[in-house]
């Protein structure tokens, strides 16, 4: 009986069909695969300043283009510093909204959640207490403590760091020549 089915050419002919159907699915989808990787070790083309090949994005990054010709042909290498210690905050459980690069000390200052940073002027006011010339803060935390950040009396949860510190060395935190 099998030996007949096999001698019917039209039971050949459907199974020589599948094989190639089922053959010719697995070189495209192979063929698919590699391209998207190839995409991929494309989009991390290598950092033109210098820095090495681009970090992967994680998943829940709120910028998941950050990466993107467009993006990156218009970054200084100032934003690139950004973006990478940015992504590895990340990385670490840190989610800042966003950082700022200060040229004056050269340091990055990641915007977090009940972290402040305050330079403090040098005059006083009446009540003898130094008035606060700047301060770097998420919005949230701004709002919330406008007054207080202005009198420096934020309350205990709120981190408070005077300028220069509690900004981050881009080169030293992602061991970078520098």
């Amino acid at each position: 009986m099998f030996r007949e089915l096999l001698s019917n050419k039209v039971v050949l002919a459907g199974i020589l069909f599948c094989f190639l159907m089922v053959s010719g699915s697995l070189l495209y989808s192979w063929h698919v695969n590699r391209g998207i990787q190839e995409e991929d070790d494309r989009s991390h083309g290598i950092s033109p300043y210098g820095f090495g090949p681009y970090p992967k994005v994680p998943p829940d990054f709120p910028e998941q283009d950050i990466w993107d010709d467009i993006s990156t042909r218009s970054m200084s290498p100032n934003h690139e510093l950004i973006a990478r210690v940015q992504i590895k905050l990340w990385n670490q459980g840190i989610h800042a909204l966003g950082a700022v690069f200060n040229s004056r000390y050269r340091l990055i200052y990641p915007i977090i959640d009940n972290v402040v940073y305050i330079k403090w002027a040098d005059a006083v006011g009446a009540d003898g207490k130094p008035y606060v010339q700047r301060w770097l803060t998420s919005p949230d935390v701004e709002d919330r403590y406008f007054d207080e950040i202005l009198t420096g009396t934020l309350p205990p949860h709120v981190t408070v760091h005077e300028f220069p510190d509690g900004g981050i060395d881009p080169y030293e935190f992602l061991e970078l020549p520098k």
